[in-house]
């Protein structure tokens, strides 16, 4: 029943989520970041009236809205003006998020972050999906219960117990170290270096 309940909340936001980002990510009209605002805050109301779990909004300025990802955020690039700046142009130039799925994959290959095999504070949380393929990343901030914060895609960040994410984010998770800042920020130069 339990299990039902939370595949129809994750099936849910997932609807949601692809309700708002067909409009695309223009961040410079009003419109689109009132309708952001209001489906994130809609994702928590449902996550609260349904699960009754601690899935808050943690900023709700403008500045969460703008065009880094879950990547970005869990690997802290967000706190790093240069190193976000070097991200937004990159994504300006090409279209494409310069931090993404294959940039963990290049992290984990590299064992630049090292496999866990249990979680630990301030790890990273990996979402697979079926295929083994990293949909989403996210930060342990509490332990007992497990309490996770991650970017939704153009939405603001999240605060949510593990499997309080949409159902594309994948059905499998894995723990790996979040290595030192210098270390994520030399892949990077190396990939706009190649």
């Amino acid at each position: 029943m339990i299990e039902n309940r939370n595949r129809m909340v994750r099936e849910m936001l997932d609807q949601i989520q692809h309700e708002t980002l067909r409009h695309g990510p223009n961040f410079n009209q009003k419109d689109i970041r009132d309708k952001m605002k209001e489906q994130a805050t809609r994702m928590q109301k449902i996550i609260h009236s349904m699960l009754e779990l601690p899935n808050t909004i943690l900023a709700e300025d403008e500045s969460f809205l703008c065009n880094f990802n879950c990547y970005a955020y869990a690997l802290g690039l967000w706190e790093d003006e240069r190193t976000m700046k070097l991200v937004q142009n990159h994504l300006k130039k090409t279209g494409k998020h310069l931090v993404n799925s294959f940039f963990i994959k290049k992290l984990i290959l590299k064992k630049i972050i090292k496999f866990q095999y249990s979680p630990e504070l301030d790890n990273l949380i990996i979402y697979l999906n079926h295929e083994k393929k990293v949909k989403h990343v996210g930060i342990i901030k509490e332990i007992n219960p497990i309490i996770v914060e991650s970017k939704w895609g153009e939405y603001p960040v999240m605060q949510h117990t593990i499997w309080d994410v949409p159902l594309s984010y994948g059905s499998d998770i894995i723990f790996y170290t979040l290595p030192p800042f210098d270390k994520i920020e030399s892949e990077i130069g190396n990939i706009i270096l190649d």
